[in-house]
C-alpha cells in the first residue's frame, strides 16, 4: 500500500504530461518509473495496462469533479462582484448624508476695543495671573498685528486656548 500513493502520483500527473509532450524524462527517471510500476505489478495483481487503464479512469473522475467546482468558481467570483458594487452604492448613498465634523477650535476671538493693549487683553481672557502671556495673542495674530504696541479698534483678534 506504501507503493500505490507514489505510483498514482506518477500515473495521475506525470505520464499524462508525458503523452502530452510536456515533460521530458531521463533515462535514469523512466527505468526508476518503469521499475515501480513493475514492482507494483507485483503487489496488486494487475497489468501495466490495467494499472494504467484505472489511474486514467481515477484522473478523468477527478477532471469530473473539478468542472463542476470550477463552474462554482466562476458563480462565486460573479456574486463577490455584485456584492462589491452593491457595497460601492451604499457607501456612495450614505456619503450623501454625512455631516461634516468641524475640527476643534484652537482660538477663540476677541475685538479690540478702544484703549485695549495686548497685556489688557491677556487679563481679560486668561486672568491677571496670565497676562504676561501676550505674546502668545501676537504670535498668533503677527499678520494683522505689525507692531505689539499698536492695536486699533475693530480689529478681531485670534486668542489662542489655554493652554
Amino acid at each position: 500500500m506504501k507503493k500505490f500513493f507514489p505510483i498514482l502520483l506518477v500515473l495521475l500527473f506525470v505520464l499524462p504530461a508525458f503523452a502530452q509532450g510536456e515533460v521530458e524524462l531521463s533515462d535514469a527517471e523512466r527505468d526508476r518509473i518503469k521499475a515501480e510500476l513493475d514492482a507494483d505489478e507485483e503487489g496488486t495483481g494487475l497489468s501495466r495496462e490495467e494499472l494504467v487503464a484505472k489511474y486514467n479512469g481515477e484522473a478523468a473522475d477527478l477532471n469530473g469533479k473539478a468542472e463542476p467546482i470550477e463552474a462554482d468558481n466562476e458563480t462565486l467570483r460573479a456574486r463577490l462582484n455584485d456584492l462589491e458594487k452593491q457595497i460601492q452604492d451604499v457607501n456612495a448613498e450614505a456619503r450623501k448624508y454625512e455631516i461634516p465634523v468641524e475640527p476643534p477650535k484652537k482660538y477663540d476671538t476677541y475685538v479690540v476695543v478702544d484703549g485695549d493693549c495686548l497685556w489688557m487683553i491677556a487679563e481679560n481672557v486668561w486672568g491677571w495671573q496670565r497676562c504676561a502671556e501676550w505674546p502668545r495673542i501676537y504670535e498668533v495674530n503677527k499678520d494683522l498685528i505689525k507692531d505689539p504696541d499698536l492695536i486699533y479698534p475693530g480689529w478681531s483678534l485670534n486668542i489662542p486656548l489655554d493652554k
